[in-house]
């Protein structure tokens, strides 16, 4: 993936922010206020109040192919715009946010830094 800035994840967020379903902003603020902005799937559908992590994996997705789509990034998995993941030893994947995304959250006041 081509790395993006945090001056572009904050003109794709402009665009996106007038029709963003209120769920998929929940899951960019819980996502960013989990420690070292990293989270399971799992506990990202528990703090946004969906019923399963398939659900995260469907919205965060639909979220995600949407910044491709404007930023013009081509990726075989377009959640991969907003996370990388890590998998542990005997552990579910973990989702860390892109660090520009974080930056371009707290720039555009949609998060205050230092609030977990």
């Amino acid at each position: 993936m081509a790395s993006v800035t945090c001056a572009a994840y904050k003109a794709a967020l402009a665009l996106l922010e007038r029709d963003m379903p209120p769920k998929h902003r929940l899951l960019l603020e819980c996502h960013y206020r989990a420690p070292r902005h990293t989270v399971t799937a799992r506990s990202l559908a528990r703090s946004v109040g969906y019923a399963s992590y398939g659900a995260v994996n469907l919205q965060y997705g639909t979220l995600a192919r949407k910044i491709c789509d404007i930023l013009g990034q081509r990726l075989e998995y377009h959640v991969l715009i907003v996370a990388k993941f890590v998998q542990p030893k005997n552990g579910e994947i973990l989702w860390i946010m892109r660090p520009a995304l974080a930056r371009a959250l707290e720039e555009m006041g949609w998060v205050v830094e230092g609030l977990r």
